[in-house]
């Protein structure tokens, strides 16, 4: 990336119209902008900021071309200049912001709870994280990682190993993890 913001995309999402403009209106260096996400109903117990569950299908040879666009509409209609309070994977900030907090941790390569690490560091900093409600998408759900016959024992294990290194980089597998105390050691 070589512009001053980037914005994370899985491989699976399909933009609606509008997406980049109704994130970048909320970009500055010191915000972190998630967007919304439109998905089948394969996690819909999954929650979190910006989540829409509406089946436009599970795959592009699925996907409903013309449907799609049409409801996104009303959406972005609906919630236009809306935000709500947090952030997912899904997000938009500062290059400079991440390269200075050293990207992702590669003790989580090749996947699976970098996500919550980069989420937890980027409030550590102090960084207003929110969603935005008209910066819309559709998301397939990542069903080629995690539920082909090929990928699910490989899939566990790498989640297990992901999952163990996060506790012992945070403590906790919480990532609203607040401490009210703290020390000081000299020499």
């Amino acid at each position: 990336s070589t512009k001053d913001y980037v914005v994370f995309l899985h491989n699976d999402i399909v933009v609606a119209p509008g997406f980049l403009e109704n994130i970048e209106k909320h970009l500055h260096p010191q915000n972190v902008v998630s967007y919304t996400t439109i998905e089948p109903p394969i996690f819909s117990g999954h929650e979190r900021p910006g989540k829409i569950i509406e089946d436009y299908g599970t795959d592009l040879g699925s996907f409903c071309y013309k449907d799609f666009p049409h409801f996104a509409a009303i959406q972005r209609l609906k919630h236009q200049n809306k935000t709500e309070p947090g952030i997912t994977f899904f997000m938009a900030l500062s290059r400079k912001v991440l390269l200075d907090m050293g990207g992702f941790d590669n003790i989580f390569n090749p996947y699976f709870s970098e996500d919550d690490d980069l989420i937890k560091r980027l409030k550590l900093q102090g960084l207003n994280c929110f969603t935005s409600l008209d910066a819309i998408c559709y998301h397939f759900v990542s069903k080629t990682s995690r539920f082909t016959e090929e990928a699910k024992l490989n899939t566990q294990r790498i989640e297990q190993n992901s999952n163990r290194n996060f506790l012992r980089k945070w403590g906790s597998m919480n990532s609203n993890n607040k401490f009210n105390i703290g020390f000081i050691v000299k020499n």
